[in-house]
């Protein structure tokens, strides 16, 4: 403290001189070394307290007694007055140092651990600071540079209760260092967890790659959980590493109503490309936002495989496509593969005939392939057993009225040269399984075309409807059925769009006429319908040459004959007639029930007294028949017996 006193002593002698008055003194021009005495010591002096002067010029320095404070003030250098001491207090007297360790010697110390005031001071009796190991040299005090230490000093509280801060202002910024020298290969930052800082968290390289749970990043950040195995990242995607020995990836967490996004950009657009889904339309995209970018597929050896270009077509195993091209699907020459797997139907593109023929290849679970080019459908050799389930082939539609339609064509195999021509048979099941658990057997129940090996004799050139063999399985034993019929024609209906529309003639089945005779060829006998063997069943009328032949219409009695007269049985082509009861009729009208194109021409016979009744037609229109009965001995008409039955043999003409 006497060094401190003589320094102030120094300090007013620096002052410029000043009235007698303001020094408290018998002596007002009193010289220093008087002051001071032999001892050069100061043993008095008293200053006495006035208002704030002048601060200091530059270069000067300028000390006072405030009057107001009570306290002495300086200033340096043109520089505000500051207080010369502190509030708190002086040091210890007689003290150059202070110590947390008693010392008896002083007279007024104090306890580092009880400091309350000061440039430095705690506020908890544990200390702030507990431990730290120094060079004896060094002085820590107010603005001055941190002491040197012989070893990293060890702060066993909080900082700032936990918190580090680099600064207050807006822009501070904290700084880590690793070294103040030259940096070189292990002079890293890091970052330890853990027991008493067991775990590595985090490790920041000297280089500047950064490593999470590892010490060796294998490039600029590396978050590491496990090792996945001898492999480092390749250096074309360093950037960001992530490593798992067990499964691993990114996370991108976000709303149902918004995107999670990978996003491509460079010096040209930062959004070239992207990958985002969106949970709420439970779409992935992958986009490209340039009108002419495409979409690639690589494997192998970096091949190309599938393209996706930017007028949406689509290439496999090419790059390739038609002129003007948008939204088609191209296929590049491909390997037949050499397997039928199960439940896989397989299509490739391949020269069909090794004539630069490229066709579509469909190959399902049979041996055998089929081939689609252009307009046809090529069946491979094996296939004709392949099922087809439920299919409709029907042509192209076309624009403009119906009859621009395109016909579809359903064509047998083509070969060359010689040998049998293809053809086209339909098989169906004929009968169903009575158990219900084999497989039904299909027979051809129609071929069009002949092989013609040979003269298809009565099989048919165009079509041919083979025996085939029909299994009841549904009658019960010694049941009746009602009818069994082959091939059926059943009836059509004709319509017209527009009112009393008339058809002169419509036909179920219509045969334009017999075989003519070509080319090096003459028929003998040439049929329009022929029918080989069998009875021939007309239900209905029968015309030729434009006129009704027969009809299988049941006539009724219009008018006439007895009482209750009836048709017991027949059609229009032979009838029978009761007459009826009463005796007294000789006339009866007949209606044929089916329409002659002239009249009805009719041989009656009175079966039942025919020695001494005849019946005779006497009349006709286009559906009835009028007859009249004869006395046989006297040609006079008369009535017939009672019960009397007639029977007719009509023809129409």
């Amino acid at each position: 403290m006497k060094s401190l006193w003589g320094l102030l002593a120094l300090l007013v002698s620096l002052v410029p001189p000043v009235q007698a008055s303001h020094i408290h003194s018998t002596r007002a021009q009193q010289s220093l070394e008087e002051l001071i005495g032999g001892s050069g010591r100061i043993e008095v002096i008293s200053v006495l307290g006035r208002a704030a002067p002048a601060v200091s010029p530059s270069s000067y320095g300028r000390i006072y007694f405030d009057s107001s404070t009570n306290k002495f003030r300086v200033s340096e250098n043109a520089g505000a007055y500051t207080d010369l001491i502190a509030s708190g207090g002086n040091a210890p007297a007689d003290a150059t140092y202070i110590t947390q360790t008693a010392n008896s010697t002083l007279s007024a110390e104090q306890a580092l651990a009880s400091l309350s005031t000061g440039i430095m001071y705690v506020t908890t009796t544990t200390g702030a600071i507990t431990s730290i190991v120094c060079a004896t040299s060094g002085t820590i005090v107010q603005g001055g540079a941190p002491p040197t230490c012989t070893a990293t000093p060890t702060l066993t509280t909080s900082l700032t209760a936990p918190l580090i801060i680099g600064g207050t202002g807006t822009t501070s910024t904290l700084t880590l260092r690793s070294t103040s020298g030259v940096g070189a290969a292990g002079a890293d930052i890091v970052f330890q967890v853990g027991n008493n800082g067991a775990t590595e968290a985090m490790r920041i390289l000297n280089s500047g790659n950064g490593g999470i749970g590892t010490a060796s990043p294998d490039g600029r950040w590396h978050v590491f959980t496990s090792s996945a195995g001898s492999v480092t990242a390749s250096t074309s995607a360093a950037d960001l590493v992530v490593e798992s020995g067990v499964n691993g990836g990114i996370s991108i967490l976000v709303p149902d109503a918004n995107f999670g996004s990978f996003i491509f950009g460079s010096p040209s657009s930062n959004a070239n490309a992207q990958i985002n889904y969106r949970r709420s339309t439970g779409i992935l995209s992958i986009e490209t936002n340039v009108a002419s970018n495409i979409i690639t597929l690589s494997t192998g050896a970096t091949v190309e495989r599938i393209r996706i270009d930017g007028s949406g077509n689509i290439g496999l195993n090419t790059i390739s496509f038609g002129t003007s091209a948008a939204g088609v699907v191209a296929l590049g020459p491909a390997t037949a593969p050499t397997t039928s797997p199960a439940d896989v139907t397989q299509f490739w593109a391949a020269d069909w005939n090794g004539a630069a023929t490229n066709a579509l290849v469909v190959k399902g679970e049979e041996t055998a392939a089929g081939y689609i080019f252009g307009s046809q459908f090529v069946m491979g050799a094996g296939e004709q057993t392949a099922s087809i389930s439920a299919i409709t082939a029907r042509g192209p539609n076309a624009s403009g009225t119906n009859i621009a339609g395109v016909a579809t064509t359903v064509q047998a195999s083509l070969g060359t040269g010689t040998g049998n021509a293809g053809t086209l048979p339909f098989a169906v099941a004929l009968a169903k399984q009575t158990t219900g658990t084999t497989a039904h057997t299909a027979s051809t129940v129609l071929t069009l075309g002949h092989t013609q090996s040979a003269h298809p004799s009565t099989a048919g050139f165009a079509a041919n409807y083979p025996a085939v063999t029909i299994t009841d399985e549904n009658t019960a034993a010694s049941g009746t059925a009602a009818a069994a019929v082959n091939y059926a024609f059943q009836r059509p209906t004709f319509s017209a769009r527009n009112t009393a529309v008339t058809t002169t003639d419509g036909a179920t089945l219509y045969i334009a006429n017999s075989p003519a005779n070509g080319t090096n060829m003459t028929v003998t006998n040439a049929w329009s319908l022929w029918v080989d063997a069998g009875n021939v069943r007309f239900d209905e009328s029968v015309s030729m040459g434009g006129a009704l032949a027969f009809s299988s219409a049941t006539p009724t009695i219009s008018s006439g004959f007895g009482t209750t007269p009836s048709v017991t049985t027949g059609t229009a082509r032979a009838f029978r007639v009761n007459v009826g009861t009463g005796g007294t009729a000789s006339t009866g009208v007949v209606a044929m029930n089916a329409t002659a194109v002239t009249g009805w021409a009719c041989n009656v016979d009175d079966i039942t007294t025919p020695a001494t009744e005849a019946t005779r037609q006497t009349n006709t229109s286009t559906t009835t028949v009028t007859v009249v009965n004869y006395d046989r001995t006297t040609g006079i008409e008369a009535a017939w017996t009672a019960s009397d039955i007639l029977q007719f043999n009509c023809q129409a003409y």
